[in-house]
């Protein structure tokens, strides 16, 4: 994966050399804990009684998988109990030698977690020492227990909890031959028992106590249907789906039986989900089409129920409209879906579906800030062989009741001129916290270093993994710079993602000519025309589509080292590149350019034109000194809103205000639209939380991915 250098937003202050809170806090644990069990230690692995409780009931750590000297690889279910305590009372972990602790998670009436042993080899085949440890909800031992294993047995040596604690022995137990079912819980988003459901439906469930989705294998069945393995999906949360069509299932009462086996093709867990089935359309799967577009939101909570389940009853509104597609009309591979109820935006929520499909929302505010409108894009819908689609819109006020519903039928493949018909022009500034970007989506990358360290640590690090997910579900900004080697490719595929997910991409453009002044992130074009014809690139890949693009960071803050006309024109060329897009010039912070000095620069540089302005960016600086910042310099720019950087902010700046790799900081307000502030637009991570500084207090390269500095940040995330 490209990396992108950072940026410096303050001279250097100092070089510290940060001493590891976590190393020293681990090696103050191993010697209390040593100590601690030296005293209890007890000759039998199989039980160990530290304490009693309230009522003088002894209490017992029993470590049902592992047992001593097992040979094992593959994925292991660590597991373990505490006789005579709550399951929820306790907090239990595990660690291989002198590693790090890793908690188990509460499984029923024991505690677990997926461990994956294949590749430890850093002793051979070991012996392995595992330390079990359990603690009250207080942070106080209870009992601590050594098993010793080795990592070079079958891999269908495991234990699933839920075997009879009395059939766990020292050997291996072969689970083969015994294959114990519900052990673990099926979580099931979509349908809901009881739905009715219509056309096609994107069936969706996981299982929580398998952090990875590949580990396990689900598959769907119903009367006369053969089982269906359900493919992984990392959509807002990873789990498994998969389209079923109902349209050619009899109407009534049915059922969909859910299986999960483990990766020894053991059946572990089942579920069955009544619903009703109700077709009114007829329509062809979509599961038999590789190419069809997924029906079901990006979000990682169930859509509401189809619009085929709402009461009759239920009361409308005369003017509900849908202003574009009309019906019988041709339409282009992409356009903007838009509708209207005559009701103000907050008042009430719009989705839309097709061929009887799961409903999607329409989140976008269109330009007379009543109007819901969508970009939608039809490209890969294939299954009809007339090319004529059914879309149903419904429109539900702030209560969930249905007040309008429309069908329209359309045929694809309508001239690309429909497109500029239904673009709406720029949306107009209001007055109400969060600006013309309130209510929009902000795409999540399911493909980041913080996605992909954290399914890395599901297994061996379960609770950090819970922590980098902080990072990974978050919204985060793409940068583009000369690192790019096809930036319009780049725009494009990331522009289709966050299509996919019916949301906005966040992008800086970080390329400007003598960029950084030389420092940690030199670089840029190499002369103002290859600088404007890089813009026009990038332009030209958005096209029409709408995203947030963050102009230039510290490109206004260093000019003096620059030819500031030349510097104040380039940035007005970009500006105006990107004139359809929500586009905000650079305005550094309030400890570094005085909001006077910064307005003055930003007039010059076409900011008239622009969205607004960003402050912030790569920075610590607290939120209500940014509010004050962006506030003063709206009012010396006619009004212009903002959007803040909060990706570190939560502590504030270091002490020295350090900017390069400062130790102590933390995540800061999540990525939202709706700030509450008239004229902040959007609180952004614009900087990825984990991309270096520079190679400065123990960090690597300026852009590199630092895993552990993430992990801080999320440690000390207020949220």
């Amino acid at each position: 994966m490209q990396t992108v250098p950072s940026r410096k937003t303050r001279p250097v202050q100092s070089v510290v050399t940060s001493v590891s809170q976590r190393g020293f806090f681990s090696v103050k644990t191993a010697v209390c804990l040593l100590a601690v069990c030296a005293l209890i230690a007890s000759p039998l692995l199989s039980s160990s009684v530290i304490a009693g409780t309230a009522d003088n009931t002894p209490v017992s750590l029993n470590v049902l998988w592992p047992t001593n000297d097992l040979h094992l690889t593959g994925v292991q279910i660590f597991t373990l109990q505490m006789t005579s305590l709550p399951t929820d009372s306790y907090r239990a972990t595990w660690k291989v030698d002198n590693g790090g602790e890793n908690d188990l998670q509460t499984a029923g009436t024991v505690k677990a977690a997926n461990v994956d042993v294949t590749n430890w080899k850093w002793k051979g085949n070991g012996p392995y020492l595992l330390t079990f440890t359990v603690r009250d909800s207080q942070n106080a031992l209870i009992a601590s227990k050594d098993v010793s294993i080795y990592s070079d047995g079958s891999p269908s040596t495991v234990y699933v909890p839920g075997t009879a604690v009395s059939s766990v022995s020292s050997a291996a137990i072969l689970v083969a031959s015994v294959a114990p079912v519900n052990t673990v819980p099926i979580e099931v988003w979509w349908p809901t028992d009881n739905t009715t459901v219509k056309g096609v439906q994107a069936v969706k469930a996981l299982v929580r106590e398998i952090a990875d989705v590949e580990h396990y294998t689900m598959t769907w069945s119903a009367k006369n249907r053969q089982p269906t393995v359900m493919p992984s999906n990392a959509n807002g949360f990873p789990h498994k789906e998969a389209n079923i069509n109902f349209a050619d299932w009899p109407n009534g009462k049915q059922i969909i039986t859910l299986v999960v086996t483990n990766e020894q093709k053991q059946t572990i867990a089942t579920r069955d989900i009544p619903v009703t089935v109700e077709n009114g359309v007829s329509s062809t799967s979509l599961a038999s089409s590789s190419s069809a577009v997924s029906l079901s939101s990006s979000s990682a909570t169930p859509s509401v129920a189809s619009s085929s389940s709402v009461s009759s009853a239920a009361r409308t509104v005369t003017d509900f409209k849908v202003l574009y597609p009309l019906d019988q009309t041709q339409v282009p591979n992409q356009f903007f879906m838009r509708v209207n109820t005559g009701l103000p935006f907050n008042d009430y929520t719009a989705t839309w579906s097709v061929d009887g499909g799961s409903p999607n929302a329409i989140t976008e505010k269109g330009p007379d800030g009543m109007t819901r409108q969508q970009l939608i894009d039809i490209s890969g819908w294939n299954w009809r062989t007339d090319n004529r689609y059914i879309f149903e819109f419904v429109a539900r006020d702030a209560k969930g009741i249905t007040i309008g519903k429309k069908t329209v039928t359309v045929t694809k493949g309508g001239a690309a001129a429909q497109l500029v018909q239904a673009t709406p022009s720029p949306q107009p500034r209001t007055s109400n916290g969060g600006g013309s970007l309130a209510g929009s989506n902000l795409y999540v990358n399911n493909n980041s270093d913080a996605r992909h360290t954290a399914d890395s640590w599901r297994q061996s690090r379960p609770s950090d993994a819970a922590l980098m997910d902080k990072v990974a579900n978050s919204s985060t900004a793409k940068w583009l710079g000369n690192w790019s080697a096809d930036v319009g490719n780049d725009v494009r595929n990331e522009m289709k993602v966050a299509r996919d997910q019916g949301a906005l991409a966040t992008f800086v453009v970080y390329n400007i000519p003598n960029r950084d002044c030389g420092s940690y992130s030199a670089g840029g074009a190499g002369s103002s025309d290859a600088y404007k014809k890089w813009i026009d690139t990038i332009s030209g890949a958005l096209g029409s589509e709408k995203a947030i693009i963050i102009v230039e960071p510290d490109a206004l803050a260093q000019w003096d080292c620059a030819n500031k006309n030349e510097r104040a024109g380039l940035l007005s060329y970009a500006v105006a590149a990107f004139k359809n897009q929500y586009t905000y010039l650079d305005a550094a912070h309030g400890a570094w350019i005085a909001a006077a000095d910064m307005a003055g620069r930003l007039k010059q540089s076409g900011v008239d034109n622009a969205t607004g302005f960003a402050v912030n960016v790569s920075n610590f600086r607290t939120n209500d000194e940014n509010i004050a910042f962006a506030e003063a310099i709206s009012g010396a720019t006619g009004g212009k809103h903002a959007v803040i950087d909060t990706a570190r902010n939560g502590n504030g700046p270091a002490a020295n205000n350090e900017w390069c790799n400062p130790s102590g900081r933390a995540l800061g307000q999540k990525p939202t639209t709706t700030t509450g502030r008239s004229i902040v637009d959007a609180f952004l991570w614009l900087k990825r939380p984990g991309e270096s500084d520079g190679n400065c207090n123990g960090g690597p390269n300026a852009g590199n991915w630092w895993a552990d500095y993430a992990l801080g940040l999320a440690q000390r995330a207020g949220w």
